[in-house]
Protein backbone atom coordinates (compact mmCIF):
# COMPACT_ATOMS: atom_id res chain seq x y z
CA UNK A 1 0.00 0.00 0.00
CA UNK A 2 1.16 3.54 -1.36
CA UNK A 3 2.03 6.13 1.89
CA UNK A 4 -0.29 9.28 2.17
CA UNK A 5 2.63 10.74 0.26
CA UNK A 6 2.26 9.14 -2.65
CA UNK A 7 -1.20 9.99 -3.08
CA UNK A 8 -3.22 12.90 -4.30
CA UNK A 9 -6.78 13.04 -3.28
CA UNK A 10 -6.49 9.72 -2.33
CA UNK A 11 -5.66 8.51 -5.89
CA UNK A 12 -1.93 6.65 -6.18
CA UNK A 13 0.39 8.81 -8.24
CA UNK A 14 1.01 6.07 -10.64
CA UNK A 15 -2.42 6.43 -11.41
CA UNK A 16 -2.40 9.82 -11.59
CA UNK A 17 0.71 9.59 -14.30
CA UNK A 18 -1.34 7.16 -16.43
CA UNK A 19 -4.21 9.32 -16.45
CA UNK A 20 -1.95 12.59 -17.12
CA UNK A 21 -0.13 10.97 -20.16
CA UNK A 22 -3.57 9.66 -21.16
CA UNK A 23 -5.06 12.90 -21.60
CA UNK A 24 -2.24 13.96 -22.70
CA UNK A 25 -2.42 11.95 -25.71
CA UNK A 26 -5.93 12.94 -26.49
CA UNK A 27 -5.51 16.28 -27.03
CA UNK A 28 -2.18 15.56 -28.97
CA UNK A 29 -4.64 13.53 -31.03
CA UNK A 30 -7.55 16.20 -31.15
CA UNK A 31 -4.84 19.00 -32.05
CA UNK A 32 -3.04 16.83 -34.73
CA UNK A 33 -6.75 16.35 -36.38
CA UNK A 34 -7.64 20.20 -36.15
CA UNK A 35 -3.78 20.92 -37.53
CA UNK A 36 -4.49 18.28 -40.08
CA UNK A 37 -2.76 19.37 -43.47
CA UNK A 38 -4.99 20.10 -46.28
CA UNK A 39 -4.00 19.25 -49.44
CA UNK A 40 -6.67 20.67 -51.15
CA UNK A 41 -5.50 23.57 -54.19
CA UNK A 42 -8.96 25.43 -53.59
CA UNK A 43 -10.39 24.00 -57.05
CA UNK A 44 -11.53 20.70 -55.41
CA UNK A 45 -9.56 18.67 -58.27
CA UNK A 46 -7.54 16.61 -55.86
CA UNK A 47 -5.39 13.21 -57.38
CA UNK A 48 -6.92 10.37 -55.97
CA UNK A 49 -4.80 7.28 -55.00
CA UNK A 50 -4.17 5.83 -57.98
CA UNK A 51 -2.96 9.21 -59.73
CA UNK A 52 0.13 11.79 -58.67
CA UNK A 53 -0.43 15.26 -58.40
CA UNK A 54 0.79 16.09 -62.12
CA UNK A 55 -2.27 13.63 -63.07
CA UNK A 56 -0.20 10.47 -64.35
CA UNK A 57 -0.65 6.84 -63.27
CA UNK A 58 1.80 5.95 -60.07
CA UNK A 59 4.45 3.75 -61.36
CA UNK A 60 4.99 2.37 -57.89
CA UNK A 61 3.49 2.05 -54.63
CA UNK A 62 6.67 2.52 -52.47
CA UNK A 63 6.57 5.91 -50.50
CA UNK A 64 8.21 8.45 -52.13
CA UNK A 65 9.51 11.13 -49.72
CA UNK A 66 5.89 13.09 -50.26
CA UNK A 67 3.02 12.08 -48.23
CA UNK A 68 -0.50 12.72 -49.16
CA UNK A 69 -2.91 13.76 -47.01
CA UNK A 70 -3.62 10.78 -45.19
CA UNK A 71 -0.44 9.53 -44.95
CA UNK A 72 0.36 12.66 -43.25
CA UNK A 73 -2.25 11.78 -40.84
CA UNK A 74 -1.62 8.36 -40.17
CA UNK A 75 2.28 9.93 -39.62
CA UNK A 76 0.51 11.76 -37.37
CA UNK A 77 -1.72 9.05 -35.24
CA UNK A 78 1.11 6.67 -35.36
CA UNK A 79 3.23 8.98 -33.52
CA UNK A 80 0.22 9.48 -30.81
CA UNK A 81 0.25 5.51 -30.54
CA UNK A 82 3.81 5.56 -29.90
CA UNK A 83 3.10 7.99 -27.04
CA UNK A 84 0.45 5.79 -25.60
CA UNK A 85 2.91 2.80 -26.11
CA UNK A 86 5.27 4.38 -24.54
CA UNK A 87 2.82 4.78 -21.00
CA UNK A 88 1.66 1.12 -21.14
CA UNK A 89 5.27 0.20 -21.28
CA UNK A 90 5.63 2.59 -18.03
CA UNK A 91 3.07 1.25 -15.92
CA UNK A 92 4.31 -2.15 -17.10
CA UNK A 93 7.74 -1.37 -15.77
CA UNK A 94 7.02 0.62 -12.85
CA UNK A 95 6.78 -2.30 -9.58
CA UNK A 96 4.27 0.58 -8.06
CA UNK A 97 1.90 0.55 -10.64
CA UNK A 98 -1.21 -1.83 -10.21
CA UNK A 99 -3.39 -4.04 -12.79
CA UNK A 100 -5.84 -0.95 -12.90
CA UNK A 101 -2.83 1.60 -14.25
CA UNK A 102 -2.02 -1.31 -16.77
CA UNK A 103 -5.67 -1.54 -18.05
CA UNK A 104 -6.08 2.47 -17.90
CA UNK A 105 -2.70 2.78 -20.15
CA UNK A 106 -3.99 0.22 -22.20
CA UNK A 107 -7.41 2.04 -23.14
CA UNK A 108 -5.13 5.02 -24.10
CA UNK A 109 -3.71 2.88 -26.47
CA UNK A 110 -6.91 1.69 -27.69
CA UNK A 111 -7.90 4.79 -28.33
CA UNK A 112 -4.77 6.00 -30.41
CA UNK A 113 -5.48 3.47 -32.74
CA UNK A 114 -8.84 3.39 -32.75
CA UNK A 115 -8.24 7.22 -34.32
CA UNK A 116 -5.63 5.77 -35.84
CA UNK A 117 -7.76 3.39 -38.16
CA UNK A 118 -9.95 6.13 -39.97
CA UNK A 119 -6.45 7.31 -41.54
CA UNK A 120 -4.82 4.12 -42.26
CA UNK A 121 -7.97 2.74 -44.38
CA UNK A 122 -7.16 5.25 -46.73
CA UNK A 123 -3.26 4.27 -46.80
CA UNK A 124 -2.73 0.98 -48.38
CA UNK A 125 -3.52 -1.78 -45.94
CA UNK A 126 -0.38 -4.22 -46.67
CA UNK A 127 1.62 -0.82 -44.75
CA UNK A 128 -0.94 -0.74 -41.67
CA UNK A 129 -2.18 -4.61 -41.81
CA UNK A 130 0.53 -5.46 -39.31
CA UNK A 131 -0.43 -3.08 -36.73
CA UNK A 132 -3.77 -3.60 -37.09
CA UNK A 133 -3.21 -7.31 -35.90
CA UNK A 134 -0.75 -6.26 -33.26
CA UNK A 135 -3.37 -3.67 -31.84
CA UNK A 136 -5.80 -7.21 -32.09
CA UNK A 137 -3.94 -9.23 -30.45
CA UNK A 138 -2.73 -6.68 -27.59
CA UNK A 139 -6.86 -6.40 -26.66
CA UNK A 140 -7.16 -10.07 -26.66
CA UNK A 141 -4.06 -10.37 -23.98
CA UNK A 142 -5.58 -7.35 -21.99
CA UNK A 143 -9.11 -8.98 -22.46
CA UNK A 144 -7.89 -12.31 -21.26
CA UNK A 145 -6.80 -10.87 -18.01
CA UNK A 146 -8.43 -12.37 -14.84
CA UNK A 147 -9.89 -9.65 -12.81
CA UNK A 148 -7.83 -10.86 -10.06
CA UNK A 149 -4.46 -10.59 -12.35
CA UNK A 150 -1.33 -9.14 -10.57
CA UNK A 151 0.93 -6.94 -12.30
CA UNK A 152 3.27 -9.97 -12.91
CA UNK A 153 0.73 -11.41 -14.87
CA UNK A 154 0.15 -8.06 -16.52
CA UNK A 155 3.52 -8.17 -17.69
CA UNK A 156 3.90 -11.82 -18.90
CA UNK A 157 0.47 -11.70 -20.28
CA UNK A 158 0.44 -8.45 -22.01
CA UNK A 159 4.26 -7.34 -22.66
CA UNK A 160 5.16 -9.64 -25.59
CA UNK A 161 2.28 -7.83 -27.61
CA UNK A 162 2.74 -4.28 -26.28
CA UNK A 163 6.34 -5.08 -27.92
CA UNK A 164 4.84 -6.39 -31.13
CA UNK A 165 3.12 -3.50 -31.78
CA UNK A 166 5.25 -1.00 -31.12
CA UNK A 167 7.42 -2.94 -33.79
CA UNK A 168 4.72 -2.80 -36.09
CA UNK A 169 3.99 1.05 -35.38
CA UNK A 170 7.38 1.53 -36.44
CA UNK A 171 7.47 -0.18 -39.00
CA UNK A 172 4.67 1.13 -40.88
CA UNK A 173 5.72 4.55 -40.08
CA UNK A 174 9.09 3.81 -41.56
CA UNK A 175 7.18 1.97 -44.78
CA UNK A 176 5.02 5.31 -44.89
CA UNK A 177 8.14 7.91 -44.92
CA UNK A 178 7.05 9.47 -42.02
Amino acid sequence: MSSPRNRILGVPMSRIFVLLIAAMLSILVLASAACEDDDDNGNGDEPTAEETVDGTPEATQEPTGTQTGSESQLCSDLASLDTALTALSTALSDPNSSVDDVRAANDAVDAAWASGQASATAVEGERVAAVDQAQTDLQAAMQALPGDATLEDAVTAVQPQADALATASQEAFSNIGC
